[in-house]
């Protein structure tokens, strides 16, 4: 009989190990989409400019992040008008990006808070959805969400080359801050909404 349990129970683990390694979709992953367009600034946007400045609209298909199938949904920027909007450009952890990795539980935990009215959209460039949704389902705490900027049309946020790129726009659309580099702790997250 202890035998027969031993088999059980091995064949059991056999088949969890098997269908975790699986490559199945994720049970759960965040809003996706895939940057269609980008406005054009009317100039160009410099580090002594872009705080102060009308944030470029840009828009977004919405992608379904079990199957990746486009849907027939866009949006963009404007949609978001009347609360603030964190924009967070970076990398998925795979690239070697370990402060967008590192600043992200900061962010989530202050985007998680009922008190807060704010959006906040992780734009991913130089990878794939898929790439993106496999790294955003293991991080299963990230719950905002996730574009991806496969044809790099967001150019115009990212004035200095580095990652990440943070950018807090208020509920008129205007630029409030902007940092190239990871915010140190949730705190400062926290000082940044203070400051509209």
């Amino acid at each position: 009989m202890k035998t027969r349990a031993f088999l059980i129970s091995i064949v059991l683990s056999a088949t969890l190990i098997i269908a975790g390694c699986s490559g199945g979709q994720p049970d759960t992953c965040p809003d996706m989409g895939l940057i269609t367009s980008m406005e054009t600034p009317d100039s160009s946007l410099t580090m002594d400019n872009i705080v102060g400045s009308t944030a470029p609209n840009f828009t977004w298909q919405v992608v379904d992040c079990k199957s990746l199938e486009p849907t027939n949904q866009n949006m963009s920027l404007t949609d978001l008008h009347g609360k603030p909007v964190l924009i967070v450009f970076t990398y998925a952890e795979g690239s070697g990006c370990k402060e967008c990795a590192q600043q992200m539980p900061y962010i989530e935990a202050v985007y998680n808070q009922p008190s807060q009215e704010l959006t906040v959209l992780n734009i991913y460039t130089d990878t794939n959805s898929g790439s993106v949704r496999d790294y955003t389902a293991d991080k299963a705490f990230l719950t905002f969400p996730a574009l991806v900027d496969v044809n790099k049309k967001m150019g115009p946020y990212c004035i200095i080359r580095g990652y990440p790129v943070n950018v807090l726009i208020d509920s008129e659309g205007i630029i409030k801050q902007y940092k190239v580099g990871r915010f140190i702790d949730q705190a400062e997250v926290e000082s940044w909404l203070e400051s509209l």
